[in-house]
């Protein structure tokens, strides 16, 4: 079950019989199916049940989980999206499902009118509620229209169709949410979903997984990423974008002027936000999980040695469960860096 590169979860309330009364507990369910789009894992669900919903047991359930887990906003999962977490990173995919809700309730007029029927007060029906549910729906229709197609059909497709939908969608929460009290109850759906954006546009990925190289060095210089970018540019192209962190080689005025004569947009993440460079976040810890910690480098040419057959293992025949079960480089298009290319920093012993 834990081995799927996505799990979703969500947990739901259960009465519990107990001395003289009813408690509540909780259903913890965790969920994997590939088959909408003819994955090769077949589908899965595990069941925990806990006395309540301390953050404790989603961290005790996932402790040995590594990849994409798509679930509510609730507080008790923040732990497992830090960085430097053990044995790896846990990217937030945010579930749009849960979105949705909040703004039907608000714009659920059939539950007025049934009020209104039963001579009681009907619920105020908010049009800018009802407005973010349309907008929303045409992102459910382009789903359920791809989901019998392949990994390669529903990246285009998400890409021509969705993305313009989501941009247009963010630009008049944005818009909208600004002219609003934070009391307001649409204010905070929006604010819901605003807070948590890159989760939420995370299924939008256009990431083929490919790694170009992988570099070891005993120390690394702002003009060793450059040198390693020109390599890597040589022969698959200039990206538009480099996503990278904070680190001095990635800040420094020889990436920034390369950057600047190649036509290169350099996006960098946030202080303390890991995730807004989840990919590259991802890779690292397959890279130490499934190379590092599993040889001793006896010297840097070892290194470079043993870590160059990972890289074209990875590349090239290791399944990938987001891209369909197949390998990166199936999806790689010479010459196309069309792509963000994301850079980062991993260290190990030699």
């Amino acid at each position: 079950m834990f081995s799927a590169e996505r799990v979703h979860c969500d947990d739901a309330t259960v009465p519990v019989l107990a001395k003289s009364k009813t408690d509540t507990g909780r259903i913890w369910t965790y969920v994997r199916d590939d088959r909408p789009f003819d994955g090769g894992a077949p589908p899965a669900a595990v069941f925990y049940y806990s006395r309540d919903r301390a953050a404790a047991h989603p961290e005790r359930h996932l402790a040995g989980y590594s990849g994409i887990l798509q679930a509510d906003a609730y507080s008790g999962y923040n732990r497992l999206y830090e960085e430097g977490r053990s044995p790896g990173p846990i990217l937030e995919a945010a579930c749009w499902a849960h979105a949705r809700r909040k703004f039907f309730v608000l714009a659920d007029i059939e539950t007025s009118a049934r009020r209104r029927a039963s001579n009681k007060t009907p619920s105020p029906i908010s049009p800018l509620a009802l407005e973010a549910v349309r907008k929303i729906d045409v992102l459910f229709d382009i789903e359920r229209a791809i989901n019998s197609l392949d990994v390669t059909a529903r990246k285009a497709a998400r890409q021509e169709r969705s993305v313009p939908v989501v941009a247009e969608l963010e630009a008049w929460m944005r818009a909208e949410r600004a002219a609003m009290s934070r009391h307001n109850d649409v204010a905070k759906a929006m604010n819901y979903m605003l807070k948590r954006w890159d989760a939420f546009t995370r299924f939008l990925d256009t990431f083929s997984r490919f790694s170009p190289v992988v570099d070891p060095r005993f120390s690394y210089r702002a003009e060793d990423v450059v040198g390693a970018l020109e390599r890597v540019c040589a022969s698959i192209g200039y990206p538009k974008t480099i996503r990278v962190d904070l680190g001095s080689e990635f800040i420094s005025r020889d990436l920034d002027l390369w950057a600047y004569a190649k036509g290169v947009t350099l996006d960098f993440s946030r202080p303390g936000k890991p995730t807004d460079n989840a990919f590259a976040e991802a890779f690292n810890s397959r890279v130490r999980a499934e190379c590092m910690n599993a040889h001793w480098f006896m010297s840097l040419a070892d290194a470079r040695e043993k870590l160059e057959a990972w890289r074209r293992y990875y590349n090239e025949e290791r399944p990938h469960g987001a891209i369909g079960n197949k390998p990166p480089i199936s999806l790689l298009n010479p010459g196309d860096a069309a792509s963000p290319l994301v850079c980062s920093l991993e260290t190990g012993s030699i």
